[in-house]
């Protein structure tokens, strides 16, 4: 596994997902809730978290990682690989999932 996202050259080392990035990350405004719908600004923050920097500084970065070529595939894959690792992120999902009521059937769906 991947343990570092590389931009223009240089390599950072991928943040774990404790605690602590996850509430810089909504500090940041990102919703990882809304992390397939508006992947931008996540991983825009979490390469600022990676960098030690702000993610004005991040956004510079990204900007020329594309404009000289590069994509931002594989730090999606980075990022993706220490969420998927991270026991307090997997333990988070689960206190989601235990807490959100089931969907009540409707009307409709009751007489089909």
């Amino acid at each position: 596994m991947k343990t570092y996202i590389e931009l223009n050259k240089r390599r950072y080392e991928a943040a774990e997902f404790d605690f602590n990035t996850v509430c810089d990350l909504y500090e940041m405004g990102v919703d990882l809730d809304k992390l397939q719908k508006a992947p931008a600004p996540a991983i825009r923050a979490y390469i600022a978290i990676c960098m030690g920097a702000d993610k004005d500084i991040a956004g510079r970065e990204i900007q020329e990682h594309i404009i000289g070529g590069g994509t931002l595939e594989e730090v999606g894959a980075v990022m993706a690989q220490m969420l998927e690792k991270s026991d307090f992120f997997q333990a988070l999902n689960k206190s989601k999932e235990k807490t959100t009521p089931a969907r009540k059937a409707t009307k409709k769906e009751k007489e089909e």
